[in-house]
């Protein structure tokens, strides 16, 4: 086969049309100062430790009392300090706490967690024996119903 010349010289590359999943997840950072961002919602990992985003940004006072143990994990929606969105907050009080969000199918259609989720490492072996705790906020922001 012959080597043909290229039709366009241009080496610019040709970006790729958005998606629509593509327009709605954007990227934030510690230090972001877009004012757009904070008209999205978004998804912290971590901890207020190991995340300086999430402790500016999502509002996890409410949470405080219901993840003060080691190896805990946390799925929880709280509200954002910078805008009127909400934020999901996926982590652990530690390492272990965070990888057993991993274990967590919290992005699978039709799993229905409340606003705040707690599991300790128990649960790997001993499933909803391990839930240390789960509910919604009351309109005041501390935690309304438990387990």
């Amino acid at each position: 086969m012959k080597n043909r010349p290229n039709p366009n010289p241009d080496p610019t590359p040709v970006p790729a049309p958005e998606t629509p999943l593509e327009k709605d997840l954007r990227l934030a950072y510690e230090g972001d100062t877009d004012p757009k961002k904070s008209e999205i919602g978004a998804v912290f990992y971590g901890n207020e430790r190991t995340n300086g985003a999430w402790a500016k940004l999502a509002d996890g006072a409410a949470l405080a009392d219901k993840i003060n143990g080691p190896r805990l994990g946390v799925l929880a929606v709280v509200a954002r300090r910078d805008g009127a969105r909400r934020a999901g907050l996926v982590g652990g009080t530690d390492l272990v706490g965070m990888r057993l969000t991993n274990q967590l199918p919290y992005f699978v259609s039709g799993v229905a967690y409340p606003e705040w989720f707690v599991v300790g490492p128990e649960a790997v072996l001993n499933g909803i024996r391990g839930v240390r705790g789960a509910g919604w906020f009351s309109d005041g922001g501390g935690a309304a119903a438990t387990r």
